[in-house]
């Protein structure tokens, strides 16, 4: 089966700083991530693809060490140009920095990066936050988010669904630039409580015509998950955004902690499989196509 996988990582911890693989497991969001605190290459990821053909692959940056996020895009680059995936790249640039526009313009110069993403979670429980600050309530990074349409790059926004309400304002005010809700919009439980906050705030973030997502992270969130239990938030998530807006992606090497690759894809093969042809296309492969431009 054709896929197109909108959201992987490789990395090579001989080439690259990646602190949060080389100082200590880590307890957040992910839980303790020894399995992958090793070089992880793209022909390792290809292998575990099973029965499903990865025709195309997005790379999302990977949170190499501070000022090294163009030495991971050039990096990403020369792999590219030897083995012809990844086909795309989502880069990193801290958008309120001084130096916003010239990192921005330093990427763009890289022939395969579409967009960006700048982690964006914040939490009041340490585990679970990854950003410093709100960034989409500084004024700097607002002014650097400004600066993405001009260059036709993208945003991948990683958030709670906490968040949503000012991500919809963010996208209200810059229509103009395509943003790609990663994650499923990271639900924190699958509770009919946490359901129904998360929905409710996904379906604010709907109504901007400019947001995309990305199905995908769900055994990031619930680590024992199962079909059924991810089946809702996959089938409000299509029914919200619709399949002309919604891609399946993997994140692994992230999600190979908690399944393999012939399972999570099975899965959402599975839930899908009553849609039509045409729909299940567009979540396999032509959306993520259409929103990365390869």
């Amino acid at each position: 089966m054709k896929i197109v996988d909108p959201h992987f990582h490789i990395w090579d911890l001989s080439q690259l700083s990646y602190p949060w693989l080389t100082t200590g497991p880590s307890t957040g969001v992910f839980g303790d991530n020894t399995p992958i605190r090793k070089t992880c290459t793209l022909g390792e990821y290809l292998a575990q693809s099973g029965s499903f053909h990865v025709a195309k692959t997005v790379h999302v940056e990977a949170a190499v060490a501070q000022g090294q996020d163009l030495q991971e895009t050039a990096w990403l680059e020369r792999v590219a140009q030897v083995q012809g995936q990844p086909n795309a790249i989502v880069a990193y640039c801290d958008l309120s920095s001084e130096a916003a526009k010239a990192k921005l313009d330093g990427q763009r110069r890289t022939t395969r990066v579409r967009g960006i993403r700048q982690i964006l979670n914040t939490h009041d429980d340490e585990l679970l936050n990854f950003a410093p600050q709100e960034f989409m309530e500084n004024d700097l990074w607002l002014e650097g988010f400004e600066l993405l349409s001009a260059r036709d790059l993208s945003f991948d926004m990683q958030i709670y669904p906490s968040q949503m309400a000012a991500a919809a304002q963010l996208a209200r005010q810059n229509n103009g630039t395509r943003i790609v809700l990663n994650h499923t919009g990271m639900p924190l439980g699958h509770d009919p409580a946490s359901f129904n906050a998360w929905r409710a705030a996904m379906s604010e973030l709907s109504l901007c015509d400019n947001v995309s997502v990305k199905i995908s992270g769900l055994g990031m969130m619930f680590h024992d998950w199962t079909t059924e239990m991810i089946r809702p938030f996959v089938r409000e998530t299509m029914k919200l955004f619709g399949a002309d807006r919604c891609m399946f992606a993997s994140n692994f090497p992230v999600d190979s902690m908690f399944s393999t690759f012939e399972t999570l894809w099975t899965a959402y093969r599975d839930i899908v499989s009553d849609l039509s042809s045409a729909e299940q296309d567009k979540v396999f492969h032509q959306t993520a196509e259409r929103i990365y431009r390869i």
